[in-house]
């Protein structure tokens, strides 16, 4: 069997980048261990409002709104000693139905037409493998084992544990933390191995169980997180469906191995005596790490995802950031397969990306010690002044970083790829803020998103392919063979109010819905300045266009 492009792994990146190479029409084929369609264990609660308008233009956004929490259930996240004892602080957060009211309405904090959403994967890698089995052009192998990964010049072989073989041109490692594609390409994680701290610093157990009366037992006012905060236990309680659903992280003790852990045992302590759960499943990991591949290409290798960075789950980023280099791989790969793209067009790859990795690793690890700094005096659970005390010394400390945590959009909608080859710089970008998202049209970022009417949104413009947005009727006439050959979209929209917002007559958007080159000009705007700027954002050198024309 040969491919264009052969991926490992059928997590949610794997998927998601085998779903945007189908989108392209590039033969593709997709290999699992297991069965993407039927996850058991919960990992990645959190999707960003990044990801969920990649989502939104598979089609597939409204769907995964309808999983996890009833719409109207708070997703605040609340600090307790025990989950039926004192409330220590509560960050207020939106239900999923106020936040998409929110968005609809132009909430001005999220600029964005869909908001984060709190669901796990397991609720995402189905839905993203129906969307698959839709598209002719990709083939998913459950079940099957890829025991070796070999390059050459000519492409890349693997070796299913079947025995038979297959090829392909490119190969990307989807395939998490001890990635057989990333030891193919001989290369090592490198960053911060995980930190040693009291919590989120160390080995760590998530139980994932299901128990009808802890609610009604316990109390506890309705949230998506439940952390509990005591001396000598500390740990977060996940709500998956907003009646019997969680899913406990914990920090294991020392010398106890994770098939030892009772989770009985601190559920007794935490929710009290009488408490009745089934364990469905648990998985160990590590918090506390920040490690980044030095490279995420090597020849006809790349690494996404897990593969090509750890987090620490503080914030959670780590799904959401592979994610987004799904999408950024996937139109690169297309573009070269197509024979529409220059070399380094693939090598760009790893030079925005990267730097985005390290970025967002850096600041979940920020917040991992501050939640692993909160001061925990002994006496914090006692009904007593010095209890008392001691919860507000707590809550002090927690209200320094905790709505960071959770609300933070500058990360995924104020990424950007400032210094790319395939990026024409025209002004300055706006400072980069973890928490603060400022729109903007200077090359480099993601295009703002502005409702044009009824859910249509200006990002919805941008489709599997470059668009040329007219903001301002500058932009000439366009014979149709020229934006055949060019494989360019153009939307008119006659919008001057947001050419003088932006600043900006013109856009040429990316397939990744980020802004190459815009025209900002007061001169007029050419067919061969057109040409430039794609064939720039395309990686295609001077040298290729003269070769082209010869």
């Amino acid at each position: 069997m040969s491919y264009e492009v052969v991926i490992v792994g059928a997590g949610p990146v794997g998927l998601m980048l085998g779903a945007e190479l189908g989108c392209y029409g590039i033969r593709t084929a997709v290999f699992d261990a297991g069965s993407p369609r039927s996850p058991a264990h919960p990992r990645a609660n959190n999707q960003s409002a990044r990801s969920m308008e990649f989502y939104r233009r598979l089609g597939i956004a409204d769907q995964l709104r309808a999983t996890g929490m009833p719409a109207g259930y708070a997703t605040d996240a609340t600090y307790m000693t025990t989950f039926n004892g004192h409330e220590i602080t509560r960050v207020a957060l939106p239900s999923k139905a106020e936040a998409l009211a929110r968005c609809r309405a132009g909430d001005p904090f999220w600029q964005s037409a869909e908001p984060q959403l709190r669901t796990s994967q397991r609720s995402l890698t189905p839905l993203l493998a129906r969307r698959l089995s839709d598209l002719n052009s990709v083939e998913v192998f459950e079940n099957t084992v890829v025991d070796q990964v070999t390059a050459s010049a000519g492409g890349v072989t693997l070796r299913l544990a079947n025995g038979s073989f297959v090829t392909g041109r490119y190969c990307v490692g989807c395939d998490g933390a001890r990635s057989l594609v990333r030891r193919a390409m001989g290369i090592r994680f490198e960053g911060e191995g995980g930190l040693s701290m009291d919590f989120m610093g160390g080995r760590m157990i998530a139980s994932y169980f299901r128990s009808a009366n802890l609610k009604t037992l316990t109390g506890l006012r309705d949230a998506w997180q439940h952390w509990a905060i005591l001396p000598d236990l500390r740990a977060v309680m996940v709500t998956l469906d907003g009646a019997e659903e969680f899913i406990l992280h914990r920090q294991l003790p020392d010398g106890i191995e994770p098939s030892e852990y009772d989770l009985l045992r601190d559920l007794d302590r935490l929710c009290g005596p009488g408490i009745e759960a089934e364990v469905l499943s648990s998985a160990s990991w590590r918090a506390g790490q920040a490690l980044v591949a030095p490279s995420f290409r090597r020849g006809p290798l790349f690494l996404a995802g897990d593969s090509a960075h750890l987090f620490t789950p503080t914030g959670g980023m780590g799904l959401n950031t592979g994610i987004e280099d799904a999408v950024n791989l996937a139109w690169k790969l297309a573009e070269v397969c197509r024979g529409r793209g220059g070399e380094r067009l693939l090598d760009s790859y790893s030079e925005e990306r990267q730097p985005v990795a390290h970025r967002n690793t850096r600041y979940a690890l920020q917040l991992a010690r501050a939640v692993g700094d909160c001061p925990v005096a002994a006496e914090i659970a006692d009904d007593t002044p010095e209890g008392q005390a001691a919860r507000n010394t707590a809550r002090l400390h927690i209200d320094t970083f905790a709505r960071n945590e959770f609300e933070h959009p500058g990360i995924g909608l104020g990424v950007r790829y400032d210094g790319s080859a395939l990026i024409a710089p025209d002004g300055a970008p706006p400072p980069d803020d973890a928490v603060r998202y400022v729109p903007s049209t200077v090359p480099g970022g993601r295009l703002p998103h502005v409702w044009l009417g009824e859910n249509r949104s200006l990002l919805d413009l941008a489709g599997h392919g470059f668009t040329l947005i007219d903001l301002d009727g500058c932009l000439p006439e366009l014979p149709d063979d020229w934006c055949a050959g060019q494989a360019v979209a153009v939307a008119r929209l006659d919008r001057p109010d947001l050419a003088r917002a932006f600043g900006a007559q013109a856009l040429l958007v990316r397939p990744d819905q980020m802004i190459a080159w815009r025209a900002s000009g007061p001169g007029p705007v050419t067919v061969r300045d057109l040409s430039g700027a794609l064939n720039m954002a395309r990686g295609i050198e001077q040298s290729e266009n003269r070769r082209a024309r010869a």
